[in-house]
């Protein structure tokens, strides 16, 4: 997500610098040799340069998408110098020092060098999609390709995302995009979602940070189940379960009823029982 750009210094590489409000100008970066052909309906096709080998971009892709290597998801395979080497040079010219950085580490295990020669690789994916929240989403460096229209709640509006972030955090979105024909606008509705609510749950999606105010835990909890995100509905059901009292808990069941959530249902049940009793 573009932010991979510190050198390696003292055998650790450091984490990019975090700015929420990034306008960097990226013009200087050298692209020469990449060919970005436009499709039909916003669609692209990248042309990457001869010295760069079939197999590393496969493996710089694998790297994005898995923040891993092939080589340390199946440690019994065999890897080549001459494969590792092709990695590191495809690495370094997207400017991906992390990626580099763990294809030399194997290099330097291959040729038994001790470990004092590798280089510390913390992970930059939470910050680099924290990064693409706040940068790649409007302004001058908006790469978004689809529009949110939330029109539930009191607060209704657009949200633009990307596909991809969506797909992969919601089954229900996944779903509905993969509906969408080739012709169709690239943008969707949902009814039952205000606009403050599903932004709070794509920063979620973008972040893994739970930054929901306390009001909001219940029309969030409604949004997630309706959105099925599997790990964000348990993580805003433990927050709802922690807010029953006698006063809310009857409300809470009827809308735990009706998303069949059963330790809700019984949490309330024993909160309403023991208000009854205290009350006889």
């Amino acid at each position: 997500m573009g932010q991979e750009t510190e050198p390696i210094v003292n055998n650790i590489i450091k984490p990019p610098v975090f700015n929420e409000n990034d306008n960097q100008d990226y013009s200087h970066i050298d692209t020469k040799g990449v060919k970005i052909l436009s499709g039909e309906n916003g669609e692209y096709e990248y042309e990457i340069p001869d010295h760069i080998s079939p197999r590393a971009y496969e493996e710089f892709i694998r790297y994005l998408y898995m923040d891993s290597t092939s080589w340390l998801m199946s440690p019994q395979k065999d890897i080549s110098s001459e494969y590792l080497k092709e990695v590191k040079h495809c690495a370094t010219f997207f400017q991906c020092p992390r990626l580099a950085a763990m294809a030399q580490n194997k290099l330097n295990n291959i040729s038994g060098k001790d470990k004092d020669n590798e280089t510390l690789l913390p992970s930059f994916r939470r910050k680099n999609f924290k990064w693409a929240y706040f940068n790649l989403r409007s302004g001058i460096h908006d790469m978004t390709d689809i529009t949110i229209n939330c029109t539930g709640g009191d607060v209704q509006g657009p949200v633009r995302a990307h596909e991809i972030v969506l797909i992969v955090n919601s089954r229900f979105l996944k779903q509905l995009i993969s509906n969408l024909g080739k012709d169709d606008p690239r943008e969707i509705e949902l009814k039952i979602i205000g606009k403050p609510e599903f932004e709070a749950i794509m920063y979620y999606m973008y972040t893994m940070e739970f930054q929901i105010e306390e009001d909001n835990y219940i029309s969030t909890w409604v949004a997630a189940n309706y959105l099925i995100m599997g790990a964000f509905q348990s993580e805003v059901e433990y927050r709802v379960a922690q807010k029953i009292n006698p006063e809310n808990a009857e409300m809470i069941r009827d809308i735990a009823a009706k998303l069949q959530a059963q330790s809700i249902i019984e949490q309330c049940n024993r909160v309403i029982h023991q208000a009854e009793k205290n009350e006889s």
